[in-house]
This record gives structure tokens, C-alpha cells and sequence, in this order.
């Protein structure tokens, strides 16, 4: 007889399945998918498309994905659902004390990661739309850079960085 974890209801341990799942519109088999196994090919596919700090980054934000997938014993991403996704919002925003400006950027990067997921048959075609992003409207800082301070910056970069893209990026500004 499985064991439930009290805290959500779940099974503890939802181990891959043998046995290939379907989409919720029957189409797809899926492939049994362990979330930490899926990280190094999603990392490994970014490789045409974005620089190796960006793919850094990716896998410093899904390391607690992956961790939060191992506490709650989702060992098959088959079986992850927009449910399982909104508690993962809200275990993160509250384990890393997240703004909702830096909690967007991390379940960005989730939802890249689960669009890749959906094209290798790891998890159904609707389930990257179920990440629930948070809105960050009145989180836009009201700030203003001091004169001197700009004029600083702007000596700098044309003594140091003449032409480079944040150069020229701030001549603009």
C-alpha cells in the first residue's frame, strides 16, 4: 500500500512508471522523466541558443526545482501537474524569500525548462502554461541617477568600454 505524505495528500513516492502516460489530448506518449535527469539535456539543447553564463544561470535556478521535485517525491515529471506547479510557486517564494520580480525570472526559467520537456515526452503539452507567473507591475523602481553619478559612468565607458553595446546603450539613455 503507498504511503501519503500528510502534508499535501500526495503519495510519498511516485516512482518513474514503466508504463508510458498520454497527454491530456491522448496524442503523445510520455517517457518516464526523473527531474534531475532532464536538467543536463535541457542545458545541453540551450547550447546553440544562449551564451554558457546563461545556461549557468538555468541550472542554478532549477536546482531547487529538482530539489523541491526530491522532497515531494515526484520522481517521474509525467506525473507533475499545474497543481503540484502552484505549490512549487509558493514553496519557492517563500523558501528563498523571493520578490515577485526575482520569483518571475525563476519560474521563467521553469517553464523554459518544462517547454524543452514537453519536446522530448517527458510531460504533457499544457502543463508549461500552468506556471503561474506573478505580476510585478508596481515593483518598478521610482529611482534617479544622480548627475555627477551618470557622468561618472559615462567617462568610464568611454575610456574603457568606447562602443561596447552598454556604451552605446547609454549614450542613447
Amino acid at each position: 500500500m503507498p504511503e501519503y505524505n500528510a502534508h499535501n495528500g500526495r503519495q510519498k513516492n511516485r516512482a518513474a512508471t514503466t508504463q508510458p502516460n498520454h497527454d491530456a489530448g491522448g496524442q503523445a506518449a510520455l517517457e518516464p522523466l526523473p527531474p534531475a535527469e532532464a536538467v543536463d539535456p535541457f542545458l545541453e539543447h540551450r547550447k546553440g541558443e544562449v551564451s554558457h553564463r546563461t545556461r549557468r544561470k538555468d541550472r542554478y535556478k532549477l536546482k531547487p526545482f529538482v530539489k523541491w521535485c526530491e522532497q515531494e517525491g515526484i520522481e517521474n515529471l509525467n506525473n507533475l501537474s499545474g497543481r503540484d506547479l502552484f505549490r512549487y510557486r509558493t514553496w519557492r517564494k517563500e523558501d528563498g524569500d523571493l520578490k515577485d520580480m526575482s520569483l518571475r525570472t525563476r519560474l521563467s526559467s521553469v517553464r523554459v525548462f518544462l517547454r524543452f520537456c514537453v519536446q522530448i515526452d517527458g510531460v504533457p503539452s499544457w502543463l508549461p502554461d500552468q506556471v503561474v507567473m506573478p505580476s510585478v507591475d508596481d515593483e518598478v523602481r521610482q529611482e534617479h541617477l544622480a548627475p555627477e553619478r551618470g557622468d561618472r559612468i559615462r567617462s568610464h565607458l568611454q575610456r574603457f568600454d568606447y562602443c561596447s553595446q552598454k556604451h552605446v546603450v547609454y549614450e542613447l539613455l
